[in-house]
């Protein structure tokens, strides 16, 4: 997977490292002076499936750029710190199983629990 910057990718800000997937991401020029963390932000997704790799770049994409945001706008950093980790915490919780679509199929339905 190429990190892509195109908005309607679907794997954009994806990466594989060993079978998993991990979200990539550069830190904006305009809050790296002000973030602490790294460069290049990248965080293992914990997963190979693609079924649930999208919905987990999103919400973590999500949690960065509003993340940044808050500092642009001057808010409380360290609220802004504990947002970001709460959706993080959130993005670890997604837990997808699988549903038996019938005994005499063998296509399974996705079904969030």
């Amino acid at each position: 997977m190429a990190n892509k910057k195109s908005g309607t990718d679907p794997d954009r800000h994806l990466q594989q490292r060993g079978g998993i997937y991990h979200h990539k991401r550069r830190v904006p020029a305009q809050v790296a002076n002000l973030d602490a963390r790294a460069q290049i932000i990248r965080r293992s997704l914990k997963t190979a499936s693609t079924a649930m790799v999208q919905t987990k770049r999103d919400v973590l994409g999500n949690a960065d750029n509003e993340y940044g945001r808050r500092f642009l706008i001057g808010n409380d950093a360290d609220a802004a710190r504990g947002r970001y980790h709460a959706a993080v915490k959130r993005v670890e919780a997604l837990v997808f199983s699988y549903k038996d679509g019938g005994r005499n199929r063998r296509r399974a339905t996705l079904v969030r629990s």
